[in-house]
């Protein structure tokens, strides 16, 4: 009986962690300039920005992330207030920070992907 509840425990214990792990990787980070934004998705290895104003300002997303073979690489994404968000993808490696600027008008701060 004793072996059965230490097994219960350590498949309670291994599943609250990899509750926490999933929760924690698949979380998205956004940057903000207005109504404009940036958005992670995908673990963090794409990145949309979306331009939500209707001032003939488009919006250009940037993300910065590590490649082995190039080094510190920023992908770049625009948007241009279509419906939709413009996208792009790193290729599977997880975005450092991330930030929206309104074209001509100013950007966000960097936001730390976590």
């Amino acid at each position: 009986m004793k072996i059965i509840k230490r097994i219960g425990v350590i498949a309670a214990v291994g599943a609250l962690a990899w509750a926490a792990t999933v929760s924690t990787a698949s979380a998205d980070t956004w940057a903000w300039h207005g109504s404009d934004y940036a958005v992670t998705s995908y673990y963090d290895h794409n990145l949309a920005a979306c331009d939500k104003e209707t001032d003939g300002h488009g919006v250009t997303a940037y993300g910065t992330f590590w490649h082995p073979q190039n080094g510190s690489m920023t992908l770049t994404v625009t948007d241009g207030g279509d419906e939709g968000c413009g996208g792009a993808t790193t290729g599977g490696y997880k975005i450092d920070k991330i930030k929206i600027c309104e074209n001509t008008v100013g950007c966000s701060s960097w936001q730390d992907v976590t």
